[in-house]
This record gives C-alpha cells, sequence and structure tokens, in this order.
C-alpha cells in the first residue's frame, strides 16, 4: 500500500500525500462530530437518497483502504490507512456503519466485514468487560 517519500498508494491505484490524509481524517473526523456518523439513520428518517451516499461513501472507504489483521476467525479493523493498528472503537465504528448500510444496499462485502470485525471485537472482551 505504501510507496516512496510522502506519497501513499489508495484504492485504485491514486497516490496521496500524508498531508492529504491528515486534511481528509480532519475534515472526517468534523463531520463524525457534527453528524454522528450515522448517515443511514438520516437516510431512513428523510428517505433523501443523499445520506445514503455519504454512507454508501464511508462504508467503500472502510472496505477498500482500511488495513485489516486477521484475529482467528475474525478480522479488525485498522484505524487510518497509512498504518496498521487495531483499536476497538475503530473496529466497532466501522462495523456500526457497515452492517446498516448493508441493510440498504445490499452488499454483501458490507455485512460479511461488519459481522467478522464484531467478531473480533467480542472474541478479546475479558470477563471484566474490558479489552
Amino acid at each position: 500500500m505504501a510507496s516512496a517519500g510522502s506519497e501513499r498508494m489508495v484504492h485504485g491505484g491514486n497516490t496521496i500525500s500524508k498531508e492529504q490524509i491528515s486534511d481528509s481524517i480532519g475534515r472526517l473526523s468534523g463531520w463524525l462530530e457534527r453528524n454522528d456518523y450515522r448517515s443511514y439513520d438520516t437516510f431512513d428518517c428523510f428517505r433523501d437518497e443523499s445520506y445514503l451516499q455519504v454512507a454508501f461513501s464511508a462504508c467503500e472507504h472502510i472496505v477498500h483502504d482500511l488495513n485489516t489483521s486477521a484475529a482467528g476467525n475474525s478480522i479488525c479493523l485498522s484505524y487510518i490507512p497509512i498504518q496498521n493498528h487495531q483499536v476497538h472503537n475503530s473496529n466497532t465504528i466501522g462495523a456500526s456503519m457497515l452492517a446498516p448500510t448493508y441493510s440498504h444496499t445490499g452488499n454483501e462485502s458490507y455485512r460479511a466485514l461488519a459481522r467478522t470485525a464484531i467478531r473480533c471485537t467480542a472474541n478479546q472482551q475479558r470477563t471484566n468487560g474490558s479489552w
């Protein structure tokens, strides 16, 4: 996935600079704070196709751009595309975006990844509730 210098290869063979990634993360973080990251809920409420398109776009990013790590019969999603660090928070947020968007799009890859991501978090939960 990584290429030479400050450029990174992303889905579709395109390159993006670290600055562009940082800017995108900042804009996405701001959007998530303002919109509670659940475009599919907004779609259900208003039936405005543009909200479903936002959810679809986010799911495509999760499926195609984030690194994953196998953990037995499950997969954990990475936090950002340029690193391969698994965090249960980002794993469950990713799954919580994929599963309901699957119910609207029928995209099987969303359902499958949501299921294996949640399985990863559930499998690693300790008896005291921590991870």
